[in-house]
Formats: C-alpha cells, structure tokens, sequence
C-alpha cells in the first residue's frame, strides 16, 4: 500500500528534491504501521492467555474467564471508536477486579485467531 507512493515521490524526487518530503512522509508512516502491527502479541502459556500492545500488556488465567464472545462493529459511544472493529472480548469473573479485555483480531492471522477461540472455548 506504501510502496506505490514511495516509489512513484523517490522517481520523482530523481528530478526535483523538493519531493523527498513525500518520500520521507511516506517512510515515515510506513515504519509507524509496522511498529503498531509488529508488537501485537497473543501469548498463550499454561493456562494464561497475554496480550500486548503498544499501550501495554494485560493476561488473564483461564480459569479466571467468566465469558468469551466475538464481537464486531463499533458502538454509539465514542470509546468503540478506538476498539477493534473485529475483536475477542474476554469477561473476567467479578472477584479478580480486571477489566474486560479486548484483543484487536484484524492484525491477526485467522488461523491464530480460531486457535485462540478454541483454546478459550475448550477451557471454559
């Protein structure tokens, strides 16, 4: 997707340096996407399913999940916006005191996410 633009300002950058500004735009927004992407993890070990971004890292045991359901689309309330718009949304029970947590599956090969809903569903 960024490599059509990049290489179209750096053919043209060849002739007018003024277009190295798009060539370094288009760099630059590239390198963000792949550091978004690159650090999305689901780990699963034992019985703990980890799951980290670039905001941080939250876990859960199986044994502490109330609820797993897949959810899609966004809401009317303006913090759907930033979740994802395909994601896994584990309830944890009430006496652990977390959050729910919402695992962004886009990122996600669809043979990654099936086997982290059947590892869930298997457990509970």
């Amino acid at each position: 997707m960024w490599g059509v633009p990049a290489i179209i300002c750096a053919l043209a950058a060849l002739r007018d340096p003024s277009f190295l500004v798009g060539l370094a735009s288009c760099i630059l927004a590239f390198a963000g996407f792949a550091v978004t992407f690159g650090v999305r993890r689901i780990e699963i070990q034992g019985d703990t399913i980890t799951y980290r971004t670039l905001t941080g890292t939250r876990s859960i045991k199986i044994s502490e999940i109330q609820n797993a359901e897949m959810k899609t689309g966004i809401g009317a309330s303006w913090a759907d916006l930033l979740r994802g718009p395909i994601r896994l949304e584990i309830q944890p029970q009430p006496y652990t005191g977390k959050k729910v947590l919402r695992i962004n599956t886009k990122p996600f090969r669809r043979d990654d996410v099936e086997m982290l809903l059947s590892f869930v569903s298997s457990r509970q």
